[in-house]
């Protein structure tokens, strides 16, 4: 009960997907570009981890149960195995690859289910369903790589932002 919660509410606060979306409608389409979003990606990841394990004691009286303790300690583990398929689905629905979104989210989606539900029968109870959600994120991850490997990304740069700050300084001197 708990862990589907929390799992639902971490993934819709990192904001690493808004992020991604600029690949998607940005006008460069070049390694640069995507390394600044991918920088942007982890940083926003890692602050949403922060918040996440700040609001421990929270949670914890929320749901006053002391398994949600280990839940949350598991749940970054799938946000940041997440934030590596990121840029390489961004990319991919650029190219209007979906096939292969298609097939890692189907393989994802098995995994999950499959894993769930093989996890609790295996005695894991609620753990197994936070486990399953780090499995089916891996899982996604290494279809991903096999079938794209051209946009996997492991180096972030903030590099791209410096260059159009001075080129739209350089533009807008030129105006006056």
């Amino acid at each position: 009960r708990h862990t589907r919660y929390i799992g639902d509410w971490s993934s819709d606060v990192c904001s690493s997907d808004l992020i991604g979306e600029y690949l998607l409608y940005s006008p460069k389409d070049d390694e640069q570009t995507r390394r600044t979003v991918f920088g942007f990606a982890i940083l926003a990841t890692a602050a949403t981890i922060v918040l996440i394990l700040m609001g421990r004691p929270l949670f914890l009286r929320l749901y006053n149960d002391p398994g949600v303790q280990r839940v949350i300690l598991i749940l970054p583990l799938s946000m940041i195995v997440s934030l590596l398929t990121m840029p390489i689905l961004n990319m991919l629905a650029r190219e209007e690859r979906f096939v292969i979104i298609n097939l890692a989210s189907t393989v994802s989606a098995l995994v999950l289910a499959v894993g769930q539900v093989a996890l609790v029968w295996l005695g894991y109870s609620y753990m197994g369903l936070a486990y399953a959600s780090v499995l089916s994120a891996l899982a996604s991850l290494v279809v991903l790589f096999i079938a794209a490997p051209e946009h996997v990304l492991f180096k972030p740069s903030f590099r791209s932002i410096r260059t159009d700050r001075k080129s739209t300084r350089l533009n807008s001197s030129h105006r006056c």
